[in-house]
């Protein structure tokens, strides 16, 4: 999943919040004690997972491996039919998918700075519009820099108006090794190699709002307090001892301190924060849960203090 390139926002957002928890040792440990303790959590945490595995694998995840092939095999099959002096550069999956994710940093710099343009196609759509491409000049760069043609015209004709990123690719793979057989000056041999050089000059992109809605808005704010609450707190608790020889009761204790030292570490990372914040006010079931928990987390911090 790590090359996959998630165009929906909030499902990007809860995809990085799982990989960044799994990084986490004391987060992915909070998250299995609190699975394996709490049946209402561990129901409604299936639910969630299968909808998003089943989202990410039907929208992103199989598309994507299928379209890598189809542009791997497009690519051989034309330079082979088309082309007999000249060196072709060999383009493998893993250019294929570091360009997906550089055209898609792409497509969001388009949506945020061309006039009149955004992206409405749907969650998994990866296109790019060619009017947007020239009002903010990265046509004619591509055209006359990257790919010494005279004009962008030359680029544009190989394209419809909204261009897919495995149209995007094709022509600047087959374009690009024309350049290069036929002109020392080009450093460009490859699409990636343009998309990436593009991509490096671009500003990073601002953080979507994902929470717009006056309905969710007592959601958030009570998420938020949360947050800031197990921030607060950190100071309160004691280390782990990590002593294997307490009592079940002890044991039991420890359990929840070590789901605690998680909520602690998961409220300093970013990532965790919004995948949980996405997780809370959209999903009735774990918002109980997440009451909950912080009912009993709150608890032991009390009787710490005293």
């Amino acid at each position: 999943l790590d090359d996959m390139v998630i165009v929906d926002p909030r499902l990007r957002a809860l995809y990085e919040g799982v990989v960044a928890s799994a990084h986490e040792p004391p987060v992915y440990r909070s998250f299995r004690i609190l699975f394996e303790d709490l049946l209402p959590l561990r129901v409604a945490g299936r639910i969630v997972f299968d909808r998003l595995y089943s989202n990410l694998q039907t929208n992103y995840l199989q598309p994507q491996k299928d379209e890598t092939q189809q542009i791997l095999n497009s690519i051989v099959t034309t330079t082979t039919t088309t082309t007999t002096t000249t060196t072709t550069t060999t383009t493998t999956e893993a250019h294929v998918n570091t360009a997906r994710q550089h055209f898609f940093t792409l497509m969001q710099f388009l949506n945020n700075n061309a006039d009149d343009y955004n992206n409405t196609d749907g969650p998994s759509s990866l296109v790019i519009n060619k009017a947007a491409l020239l009002q903010t000049g990265i046509a004619t760069k591509i055209a006359t820099e990257y790919l010494k043609l005279d004009t962008e015209d030359e680029l544009f004709n190989q394209w419809q108006e909204d261009v897919d990123f495995y149209n995007f690719f094709v022509t600047l793979s087959l374009l690009a090794n024309e350049s290069s057989s036929s002109s020392s000056s080009s450093s460009y041999s490859s699409a990636t190699q343009i998309l990436e050089s593009i991509v490096s000059e671009l500003p990073v992109p601002p953080l979507p709002s994902l929470f717009q809605s006056p309905a969710k808005q007592k959601h958030v704010e009570s998420y938020l307090h949360m947050v800031q609450s197990f921030q607060e707190w950190e100071g309160f608790v004691i280390p782990n001892n990590n002593n294997n020889n307490n009592s079940n009761k002890n044991n039991s204790q420890n359990r929840r301190l070590d789901v605690l030292r998680g909520c602690f570490v998961g409220a300093r990372n970013p990532k965790v924060v919004l995948a949980l914040q996405i997780v809370y006010v959209d999903y009735s079931a774990l918002r109980f849960a997440g009451n909950l928990i912080f009912k009993l987390m709150s608890a032991i911090v009390n009787r710490q203090k005293n």
